[in-house]
């Protein structure tokens, strides 16, 4: 997302569909079509509004309405009252998530990396031994100490199981 401000005073969202289809399963793209849809439909209607409210035409309405200084308190109330676009308060938090997912993301990449690279180790130790169907009791011990620690010691305690 790129954040534009628009001369209307609202933040416009650049979305870059095409980047967002490409990391979603298949089966998600007719659910991204839609909502890109209903985006553009929702900023062509605010795109098409005009910067300013068109003005108030208060003679007409002076001329219409014969009561007296009715207008005259309505066109006072209503040049009062002062409308402002709304703070933007969530998008300083939404950044703040998105980088914290980011530094998580990145995070489980590295340890997923290192545990491929482990376990890439592994596969080539065991790759570069020897066949078990070729392998000597004594090969296998020689390669194992510890194994060969264990078994002597379930031999001397006699524990067969």
């Amino acid at each position: 997302f790129k954040s534009t401000m628009s001369s209307k005073g609202f933040v416009a969202k650049v979305v870059d569909w095409a980047r967002i289809g490409s990391r979603l399963p298949h089966q998600n793209l007719s659910e991204v079509a839609l909502v890109q849809e209903k985006y553009n439909t929702a900023m062509a209607r605010l795109s098409a509004l005009p910067e300013q409210p068109p003005a108030i035409n208060w003679d007409s309405y002076n001329k219409s309405i014969s009561y007296e200084g009715f207008v005259e308190k309505q066109q006072k109330s209503y040049t009062a009252k002062k409308f402002k676009y709304p703070e933007d308060t969530t998008s300083a938090t939404i950044a703040q998530d998105e980088q914290e997912a980011l530094n998580q993301a990145k995070l489980a990449v590295a340890t997923a990396e290192q545990n491929i690279a482990e376990l890439e180790k592994q596969l080539a130790a065991l790759n570069s031994e020897k066949p078990l169907d070729e392998v000597t009791i004594e090969e296998l011990l020689a390669n194992k100490p510890e194994w060969r620690k264990k078994f002597k010691k379930e031999i001397e305690e006699g524990n067969w199981d």
